[in-house]
């Protein structure tokens, strides 16, 4: 049996789990996320065939909490525990590390993998060097389809602020930023209760995930009808301002 020519639409959580994550029951409710999303995907097959979602972490430094994978598989699910400060770096750099590794899989499994889509959740701001984040995040995005200088499997990168993140750099991180399928930045209104607001965007996230892989499987090969589902959906998070332009 081949899996060739069936399409894989790969999500990555990369989550804060900075100590300012344990307080508010940040981080316990963010860790709803991973059954809510296995169930769902349970109930949808079609789209559970479609989706592979991976979770990392990030510090002072970055782990793989759970490869890319189908989730409906895992048994027994990790959770995310706050430790460290909040390193930038390492993120991006685990990030592009782990779409390059499974993206290797998943080709010699003869998958079709369209662009990855990676939800950066933060709740506070770098302890990075400015430069240095700025350069790590430049090496994770930056691709010119002309000389194929850069990093060509870059993802679409939504950022989302909860608490006392900092906005305008969390919205620098937004990409891409321009065109019909542009990604959205999110942060919790003010006055906000994070922990209500995590739980409140656990099934948006969800349902994000479910209309764009429906869109790629009516659109076929338009990867811009899946990024735009996915950005239309979002962009309808009560309790949260989107930046959509």
């Amino acid at each position: 049996m081949t899996d060739e020519g069936i399409q894989i639409l790969p999500f990555y959580l990369v989550a804060d789990a900075s100590y300012s994550m344990s307080q508010d029951n940040k981080i316990d409710t963010l860790n709803q996320l991973l059954p809510e999303l296995r169930d769902e995907l349970v109930r949808n097959p079609v789209v559970g065939d479609m989706v592979r979602f991976g979770l990392l972490d990030f510090s002072d430094d970055a782990t793989v909490v759970m490869p890319l994978t189908d989730v409906r598989t895992v048994e027994v699910l990790p959770a995310l525990a706050p430790r460290g400060g909040t390193s930038f770096v390492a993120a991006f750099k685990l990030l592009r590390q782990q779409i390059d590794s499974d993206y290797a899989l998943l080709k010699a499994d003869g998958f079709t993998i369209k662009r990855t889509t990676a939800v950066l959740l933060s709740d506070g701001a770098p302890t990075d060097d400015e430069s240095a984040w700025r350069q790590a995040f430049d090496e994770l995005t930056r691709y010119d389809p002309e000389t194929h200088d850069g990093n060509r499997l870059f993802p679409n990168l939504i950022p989302i602020g909860i608490g006392d993140c900092d906005r305008e750099i969390l919205g620098e991180l937004r990409y891409r930023k321009e065109g019909s399928a542009a990604m959205p930045a999110m942060y919790m209104s003010d006055g906000g209760n994070p922990a209500k607001a995590i739980a409140e965007l656990i099934p948006l996230l969800i349902r994000s995930i479910v209309n764009s892989s429906l869109a790629q499987a009516e659109g076929g090969d338009d990867q811009g009808a899946a990024s735009k589902a996915m950005a239309t959906t979002l962009a309808g998070a009560e309790g949260f301002d989107v930046e959509l332009d």
